[in-house]
C-alpha cells in the first residue's frame, strides 16, 4: 500500500498524504474542504459556483494534477451556508478501464465512503467490489494481501455491473439516502457534471455517481 500511496501522490499532486475520511451528516462545505478526502485527491475548485433555487448553489472539484483533470470532477450543492446537501462525482469511463483504473477505483470507493459516513449494509458489497484492486485492469499493482483476507462480498445492488459498464443505471434508496448511478453516451464534460446529459461521440461514455437525501434536489438530471 506504500507503493500506492507514492503513486497516487505523484500523480494526483499531493503534496501531503492523508487518510480520506468520511464527514459528519450536514458537513459544512469549507469543513469539508480541510477533510482527508478532499486533500488525499488534491481535489480543487474548477470552476465558479453555479446558482441554484432556493440559495442554493453547486461547486465543482477536480484533482490539481495534469494527469486525471480531465478525468474527474466532483460536484458538491451547498445550501446558502454552506452545508452539504447532496454530491456527484463523474468519472470517464476511459479512466475506470484504462491502464489507471485502480486510481479510479480508489476515488469512487473514497467517494462513496466520504458521502454516505453511515453506509447502508446493502452497499457494502459495491463498496467492496470497487475496492478491489484485484479486479482492475490496465497497470499492475502489487499489493500484500494476508492469506486469509476475505474476498469482496458479493454486490446486490447491481451497481456494480453499472461501474464496470455492464448496465446502464441503478437507482436505489437506502435508510433515507438514494444513490444513482448512470452511465451517460458522450465525451466526459469540461466542467458542470451535475448539468451534463447524453451527447457526443456515441462511441464514449461516462459514469456519474449521485447521493443525496431522498427525492429530487436543483439541478438534478
Amino acid at each position: 500500500m506504500k507503493l500506492l500511496s507514492r503513486v497516487l501522490s505523484t500523480l494526483l499532486g499531493i503534496g501531503a498524504v492523508a487518510v480520506a475520511s468520511a464527514p459528519a451528516p450536514a458537513a459544512d462545505l469549507p469543513t469539508e474542504l480541510k477533510s482527508g478526502f478532499f486533500q488525499w485527491f488534491h481535489l480543487t475548485e474548477s470552476c465558479p459556483p453555479v446558482a441554484a433555487e432556493n440559495g442554493q448553489s453547486w461547486q465543482c472539484f477536480r484533482p490539481s494534477g495534469d494527469s486525471f483533470h480531465t478525468l474527474v470532477e466532483l460536484d458538491v450543492l451547498t445550501n446558502a451556508k454552506g452545508v452539504v446537501l447532496a454530491s456527484q462525482l463523474g468519472l470517464d469511463r476511459a479512466f475506470i478501464e484504462g491502464r489507471n483504473a485502480p486510481f479510479a477505483r480508489d476515488i469512487a470507493k473514497s467517494y462513496l465512503g466520504w458521502a454516505m459516513p453511515k453506509l447502508p449494509w446493502e452497499f457494502t458489497g459495491l463498496v467492496q467490489n470497487i475496492a478491489d484492486l484485484s479486479q482492475a485492469g490496465g497497470m499492475t499493482i502489487i499489493i500484500h494481501r494476508d492469506d486469509g483476507a476475505r474476498p469482496p462480498d458479493p454486490d446486490v445492488t447491481g451497481g456494480y455491473d453499472v461501474f464496470k459498464g455492464i448496465a446502464e443505471k441503478i437507482a436505489l434508496t437506502r435508510q433515507g439516502v438514494t444513490l444513482t448511478m448512470t452511465n451517460i453516451p458522450g465525451a466526459f464534460p469540461a466542467q458542470h457534471v451535475f448539468a451534463a446529459g447524453a451527447g457526443m461521440p456515441r462511441d464514449k461514455r461516462w459514469l456519474r455517481f449521485t447521493v443525496q437525501p431522498s427525492g429530487k434536489f436543483p439541478g438534478s438530471n
